[in-house]
């Protein structure tokens, strides 16, 4: 099985629930396509992105809305990882 998983330029794996950094603006990861990762308030749609890309993830950021990327770039960063205990 292929590895699907998308990282960060930093190394990290990309995880739901991340708070990140867009070219400067903050957001956070809603889905990780490869790992099948989703935000708890994320309600659908995550069967058709895997059916229509296989890998991804979605953003929701605060100055551009919802944004899909296929792969990681250097404008994206972790900023933390949201506390899951």
């Amino acid at each position: 099985m292929p590895d699907l998983s998308i990282h960060y330029c930093s190394g990290e794996p990309v995880r739901a629930g991340d708070h990140i950094t867009l070219s400067g603006d903050r957001g956070r990861v809603l889905f990780v396509l490869g790992t099948r990762d989703a935000v708890a308030e994320f309600d659908g749609g995550l069967d058709w992105f895997v059916d229509e890309f296989g890998r991804g993830f979605m953003l929701d950021t605060d100055g551009m809305g919802h944004v899909f990327q296929e792969e990681s770039y250097e404008d994206l960063e972790l900023v933390s990882r949201e506390d899951t205990t």
